[in-house]
C-alpha cells in the first residue's frame, strides 16, 4: 500500500481507519487488521506500570506463538493521526499493538489469524489480572523465542535489537543475528546474515 488511502463507497470509515492502513502499509503480508476496546486488554493499557516495550508477560505458549511482544503506543485521542507514524514504526517488527487507555490492534495474514492473536491478547490481560498478588512462572526469554511470530524482512535491524532476548545483540562485532522466523542470536562465526526459518538450538547463545 502506497501513497493515501481513499474512500470510494459505503458507509464513512471509522476516524481510527488511519491505523488500520498503516499496518498494512508496514506489513505487506497482512490482509487484516483488527482493534478492539476489550475489557481487559484495555484495563492493562491503563496500568501505570505496564512496561511500554512488552504491556504483557507470555503466560502461555499459545500467546507466545501468537503475539510474541506487545509494546504499549503513548496514549493519544481517538483519531489523532499523530498516532499513525509511532504505529507504523511499531508494525514494522511487531504485529500486535496496545495503545494506552485504549486497546489493542493486531495485523495477521487471514482474519482469522488476527481474530484468534488479538483473542490471545485478552485472554491474557485476563489472565493477567487473575493472578496478580500471585507467584508466576511465565515462559523463560529461550521457551518464547522458540516459538515467537515471525519478524518481518521489513523489519530494520534496530527493530531486530528490541526484540532479542536479554544479552543478544545484533553488533556483527559480536554476533550476527538475524531471522524472520524467530528472535535468535548466531554466533559472529556464522559470517553472512542469511535469513533462516530456524536455527538450531546449538546457534542459541
Amino acid at each position: 500500500m502506497t501513497g493515501a488511502v481513499r474512500h470510494l463507497d459505503g458507509p464513512r470509515p471509522t476516524k481510527e481507519a488511519f491505523l488500520h492502513a498503516v499496518f498494512y502499509r508496514a506489513r505487506p503480508g497482512a490482509h487484516a487488521v483488527v482493534h478492539l476496546h476489550s475489557t481487559h486488554a484495555a484495563a492493562v493499557s491503563c496500568l501505570a506500570d505496564a512496561d511500554p516495550a512488552n504491556a504483557l508477560p507470555p503466560l502461555t505458549a499459545y500467546y507466545a506463538m501468537r503475539v510474541g511482544t506487545l509494546p504499549l503506543l503513548p496514549y493519544h485521542a481517538p483519531g489523532d493521526t499523530a498516532l499513525g507514524p509511532l504505529a507504523e514504526e511499531a508494525a514494522r517488527s511487531h504485529h500486535a499493538v496496545l495503545l494506552a487507555n485504549h486497546g489493542p490492534v493486531v495485523a495477521g495474514a487471514t482474519l482469522e489469524q488476527a481474530a484468534d492473536a488479538i483473542e490471545e491478547v485478552e485472554e491474557t490481560a485476563r489472565l493477567h489480572f487473575l493472578l496478580r498478588g500471585h507467584r508466576t512462572r511465565p515462559l523463560t526469554p529461550e521457551q518464547a523465542a522458540a516459538i515467537a511470530p515471525p519478524i518481518p524482512l521489513t523489519a530494520g535491524r534496530a527493530a531486530v535489537a528490541a526484540l532479542l532476548p536479554t544479552g543478544c545483540s545484533p553488533n556483527p562485532s559480536r554476533f550476527t543475528c538475524l531471522t524472520q522466523v524467530t528472535q535468535i542470536c548466531l554466533p559472529k562465526s556464522r559470517n553472512k546474515c542469511d535469513p533462516i526459518e530456524r536455527a538450531s538450538p546449538s546457534w542459541r547463545r
